[in-house]
């Protein structure tokens, strides 16, 4: 007896130690160390030399049972900081792209509408660096130049040092430390220019934004809406329309962050199991990226 229940402990403990690997990987340090406590008191060796100083974990019955309460100990602090954990980089600050349109089945979220109302008119000379200015002169810009054609250029260097003011002016931005050419416009219709501030707030301000009176809205305000729990459902509808077998998608709780970069961006990854299309089960990860246009597709790779 005494023998089949070691062996049971020596099961018993690799298998919560892959467990617990898995907390490790999401960055959950502190629930980790809770349940590797654990483990360590199942597993016989690590076992025997604990029971050294704990003389209850020498009985098998009471190591399974002591390493039990550590383990999922760790699984509940786990579940509780498993949302707000940090794994997400953020696109290049030279002014990301519309994201891709989510797919047709997927969940899309939509950024809270924020409130636009006349910026008060304050003294923005303070709040602009003065090499913020990002303008299209010199050597490569070929490309901007074929698009947008000289008097395309030169509009769109007369109007970044309105941007930047127009920027200068909401109280969310603290310092504008860059102004550039969004590839978010259209060639030779609308330019859009992205704006980066000391504090990490993000502006896209539009041709047409500097024509109206209203103040302008950073990105980081307009994801702020979206929940944590909005965020993980559209990442798990784009998955799933990527899928074979859809119906068979199991998203691993434990293994699922959702970071909020500082400019705004909301990053999900998450972990899951789903069939392939020979009807194999197999563990893989999925990331998201959700910005205030929308979600892009999924990246899923294998595990």
């Amino acid at each position: 007896m005494d023998m089949l229940l070691k062996v049971l402990r020596w099961v018993l403990g690799l298998f919560l130690g892959f467990t617990a690997l898995g907390a490790l990987f999401t960055g959950a340090f502190i629930a980790f160390l809770v349940m590797a406590i654990g483990v360590l008191v199942i597993i016989p060796p690590s076992g025997a030399w604990i029971g050294r100083f704990i003389s209850p974990v020498t009985r098998n019955g009471a190591a399974i049972g002591i390493g039990l309460v550590c383990f999922f100990a760790g699984m509940a602090v786990a579940v509780i900081n498993s949302e707000p954990s940090k794994s997400a980089a953020e696109p290049a600050a030279t002014g990301a792209g519309q994201a891709a349109p989510a797919p047709a089945s997927a969940t899309t979220p939509t950024p809270a509408p924020a409130t636009t109302a006349a910026p008060v008119k304050v003294d923005v000379s303070k709040k602009i660096s003065p090499d913020a200015v990002f303008l299209i002169e010199g050597d490569g810009w070929e490309k901007t130049r074929r698009e947008w054609g000289s008097a395309g250029v030169k509009r769109i260097n007369a109007a970044m040092p309105k941007v930047a003011e127009k920027v200068a002016q909401s109280d969310t931005c603290d310092y504008v430390e860059l102004v550039g050419l969004s590839d978010r416009g259209k060639p030779k219709q609308q330019a859009v220019f992205y704006v980066d501030c000391k504090n990490g707030q993000r502006f896209y301000v539009s041709e047409d934004d500097l024509k109206s009176d209203a103040g302008v809205v950073s990105k980081n305000a307009k994801t702020a809406g979206i929940s944590d729990v909005t965020a993980i459902t559209a990442c798990e509808d784009s998955v799933k329309s990527q899928l074979n077998f859809p119906s068979t998608f199991d998203r691993d709780v434990l293994n699922t962050s959702v970071y909020r970069a500082p400019t705004g961006n909301i990053a999900v990854m998450f972990t899951f199991q789903a069939k392939n299309a020979l009807g194999v089960e197999l563990p893989q990860r999925a990331k998201c990226v959700i910005d205030d246009t929308g979600i892009e597709p999924a990246q899923i790779s294998n595990a």
